[in-house]
């Protein structure tokens, strides 16, 4: 958490975040929902949210001059 705020100065960074973040959940949940109910369809393009969400962050964020490090941990 050391490079948080370096990283995350951006307002259009934070404003991806705050709109992409509750999409991705928002898809999964909606996704693993309408599973459970056996609404295929419904399931595979909430899935499609998720994917949206990460490829518009990754998109954005590879356009960033500040460049993240990898995370360390125990499973890294």
């Amino acid at each position: 958490m050391q490079g948080y705020p370096h990283f995350h100065k951006n307002r259009t960074n934070l404003l991806l975040h705050i709109v992409m973040v509750p999409l991705f959940v928002v898809g999964v949940v909606y996704s693993l929902s309408s599973a459970m109910q056996g609404r295929w369809l419904a399931a595979s393009l909430a899935l499609s949210l998720p994917l949206v969400s990460i490829a518009i962050q990754g998109a954005v964020l590879a356009l960033s001059c500040h460049r993240s490090t990898s995370a360390a941990g125990p499973f890294v």
